[in-house]
C-alpha cells in the first residue's frame, strides 16, 4: 500500500505488469495487508476500525464486519498456516485473529502488560505465531492457535527440519503443463492439497499463461484452509 493515495498494487512478476486498486473509504492499509491461504488479501485499516477482503480473482474489495475499534492502528498482518489472519495494534498492543472461513474475530487486549506496540508477527513452521510487544517493556512472544495460549518465545522450540515434499508421479510428463494441470485436479479430488499445489505450480512454471493452472492453485489454497 502507499499513502496518502491508499492504493493496493498487484505486480505480475512474470511480465512486471502493474494493477492499482483504491482502498474503499479512503482508508489506509499500509501496515496491515496479508495474503491468506485462500489466495485473497486481507487488509486491517490504519486507525479507522475497518477491515477488507480483496478478492484477487474478481479484483474487488469487500468490507468485513470488524471488531477493531476506531483509534487502534493495525500492524504487521500475516496469513497463518491455518488460513487465519493475525495482526497486532498500537496503542493498545492488542493481538488479533480473523478466520475468513467463519468470519469470526478474536481479540486479546494487551496480552503482554506494560506495552503499547504489538507487531513483527510471523508464522513459525509448526503453525504458531510469534510477535514482539514493546513500549516500554520489550518481549518476544508466541501464540499457539491450537491451545489458544501465549508464552515467551523460545528459539530452541522452533522446528527447522521438515520432511521433503513427495516426488511428482513418474506417469506425468515432466515437461507437459496440461498433464500437470490434470494431475493437480486429480490430486484435489483425492484431497491431497500438497501434491495438487506441486502440480499446479509446475504447470505454471512451464506455461505461465495457463488459466487452468492458476485457478487450480487458488482452489488448492482454499481447500487447504477449510
Amino acid at each position: 500500500f502507499s499513502a496518502p493515495a491508499n492504493w493496493l498494487f498487484l505486480v505480475d512478476c512474470r511480465t512486471m505488469a502493474v494493477e492499482r486498486f483504491a482502498l474503499p473509504n479512503n482508508d489506509i492499509g499500509s501496515h496491515g495487508a496479508a495474503l491468506d491461504a485462500d489466495g485473497n488479501i486481507y487488509v486491517m485499516s490504519y486507525g479507522t476500525g475497518n477491515a477488507y477482503c480483496f478478492d484477487v480473482a474478481k479484483r474487488e474489495f469487500t468490507e468485513l464486519t470488524c471488531e477493531i475499534p476506531e483509534g487502534q492502528y493495525s500492524w504487521d498482518a500475516i496469513g497463518g498456516k491455518n488460513g487465519r489472519i493475525y495482526f497486532g495494534t498500537y496503542p493498545g498492543a492488542w493481538f488479533g485473529e480473523y478466520d475468513p472461513a467463519t468470519a469470526k474475530w478474536e481479540i486479546w487486549k494487551q496480552p503482554v502488560p506494560d506495552t503499547k506496540y504489538l507487531g513483527e508477527t510471523s508464522a513459525l513452521p509448526d503453525g504458531r505465531i510469534t510477535f514482539r510487544a514493546n513500549g516500554p517493556a520489550d518481549v518476544r512472544m508466541v501464540f499457539d492457535p491450537e491451545t489458544r495460549q501465549f508464552a515467551p518465545f523460545d528459539p530452541a522450540s522452533v522446528v527447522t527440519s521438515q520432511a521433503a515434499p513427495p516426488a511428482l508421479p513418474t506417469q506425468t510428463d515432466p515437461e507437459d503443463s496440461f498433464g500437470h494441470v490434470n494431475a493437480g485436479w486429480s490430486a484435489l479430488q483425492s484431497k491431497d492439497q500438497t501434491r495438487a499445489e506441486m502440480h499446479f505450480r509446475e504447470a505454471l512454471r512451464l506455461d505461465p499463461e495457463s488459466d487452468m493452472a492458476r485457478e487450480g492453485l487458488i482452489e488448492a489454497f482454499r481447500a487447504r484452509s477449510r
